[in-house]
């Protein structure tokens, strides 16, 4: 079963996945948007996701793949995230 996600929810949410690294989530349009960016312990970029309408990632299903992509894209390059429980 999926379920919605507030929009006060995603940021702690879309956060918590990244652990260790920063991680800045970015609302725009009113909150009609959101991106993401995914920082390592020297404020490098690791990963970059771009503005999605913020009702796509409402929907704890999408949210979870598109965390889980973007936590492989980070992996790939070598980085340990801690474990994480979508």
């Amino acid at each position: 079963m999926t379920r919605d996600i507030s929009k006060i929810n995603l940021e702690p949410k879309i956060e918590v996945a990244f652990h260790p690294f920063r991680c800045f989530v970015q609302f725009e349009d009113r909150k009609n948007r959101i991106g993401f960016r995914i920082f390592d312990e020297e404020n490098q970029t690791l990963y970059y996701s771009p503005s999605m309408p913020t009702q796509e990632t409402q929907n704890s299903k999408t949210l979870n793949k598109i965390l889980s992509k973007a936590r492989s894209d980070i992996e790939v390059q070598g980085f340990i995230l801690e474990p994480w429980n979508p």
